[in-house]
């Protein structure tokens, strides 16, 4: 914004320090309040909490359909060719949910809810210190399919949870 720069504020003393911050409050009153408000971020939408018993119809339909077996690794390759495709918003839902639930029978974990996060995974191997929002992952992957994938996001997990256990 350098270069929108039309008024530069100095101040000597205390005398010109409070006149100068009188005029700045005049100008954020005047101008910067109303821009402000044009550019608020909104706020972030959280995932519906696909944990809820309304949801379990659609998972279990997914999981019957698409052949995921929770502890079996390979239902990850089928969850990551999947986010190579165009996915729709329950699909990325029943994807999550499904890596989670793999998580879960892998390293042994529980689900969790925040009316912040929506649902996630903590205890991950019995740490506290390890947990994952399956939902933020997916998303992830469904943004940048062709550099991340559920795969990596589960080795990694992997790797710290063989850490702990050294």
């Amino acid at each position: 914004m350098r270069d929108r720069i039309e008024q530069v504020h100095v101040f000597s003393d205390e005398s010109t320090l409070k006149e100068e911050l009188k005029l700045i409050v005049d100008i954020t009153e005047k101008y910067a309040l109303k821009w402000f408000e044009q550019i608020k971020v909104k706020k972030k939408d959280l995932p519906d909490n696909f944990l809820k018993e309304e949801w379990a119809p659609l998972l279990q339909s997914f999981i019957r359909k698409n052949s995921i077996k929770f502890d079996n690794i390979e239902s990850i390759l089928i969850l990551d060719k999947m986010l190579k495709k165009e996915v729709s918003k329950e699909e990325i839902y029943s994807i999550s949910y499904c890596f989670g639930e793999i998580i879960k029978q892998n390293f042994g974990a529980e689900w969790d809810y925040s009316p912040e996060d929506g649902p996630f995974i903590n205890n991950i191997a019995g740490s506290e210190k390890i947990a994952l929002k399956p939902f933020v992952l997916v998303t992830k992957i469904v943004m940048n399919p062709d550099v991340l994938s559920l795969e990596y996001f589960f080795i990694n997990i992997k790797s710290a949870v063989d850490g702990i256990k050294n």
